[in-house]
């Protein structure tokens, strides 16, 4: 068992799952500063605790967060992102581009073809793109990109129990925030996997017994 004291049991929960899938994507890029982007593809549970994550890990780094739901690119800027961009808008990574110069690293919380190419084609020279949604699809890469821009792309699932131990003292020293939390009754469970897979929940659901 693990020590969460001071933190609400409705919320350690969670962080015990796609808590952990945040962190350790975020520990997989070299350290970010004041003129490091960091882009953050999908806005749901795991992506804006990304974003909380992002601010105590790398305090100064722009966070810009790729959305397409109104309500969870709401939630984003509420959690602390510089940018939300709606990767349908055709000049969105023309605006990503001119305004940041590309990222220093993406993260990819959806994995699907259209995202993985969003984070790839708004990497700076040298950027890191790391995959941690499993949507699925197929991706293809012109090879002499690798050498050309020197980025490296990589995946990411779930973490590891140090990554677990450093998560929750990282959350009760105070430096991450909250996100979300909606509480349902364990009789409800199909009703909330409904609106899961719907779309409609922002941040996490968690059932109650």
């Amino acid at each position: 068992m693990l020590d969460y004291a001071g933190i609400d049991e409705n919320r350690a929960g969670p962080l015990a799952c796609s808590g952990l899938t945040a962190f350790s994507a975020l520990h997989k890029i070299p350290p970010a500063g004041a003129g490091d982007p960091l882009l953050i593809i999908g806005a749901g549970g795991v992506g804006l605790m990304a974003i909380q994550m992002a601010k105590a890990l790398y305090p100064q780094a722009p966070l810009i967060v790729a959305e397409i739901d109104p309500v969870k690119a709401e939630a984003a800027l509420a959690a602390g992102a510089a940018a939300v961009l709606d990767p349908r808008e055709k000049e969105s990574l023309t605006r990503l581009q001119r305004e940041f110069g590309g990222v220093h690293a993406a993260f990819d919380f959806v994995g699907a073809e259209s995202t993985l190419q969003l984070a790839v084609k708004a990497l700076r020279r040298g950027g890191s793109a790391v995959v941690v949604g499993l949507f699925g699809g197929a991706f293809t890469l012109p090879i002499p990109m690798f050498p050309w821009n020197g980025i490296a792309v990589m995946g990411s699932y779930v973490g590891s129990l140090a990554e677990l131990t450093q998560l929750l003292a990282l959350v009760q020293s105070g430096k991450v925030a909250a996100i979300p939390v909606t509480l349902r009754p364990m009789a409800q469970a199909s009703d909330a996997l409904a609106d899961l897979k719907a779309g409609k929940v922002v941040g996490r659901t968690v059932l109650t017994v």
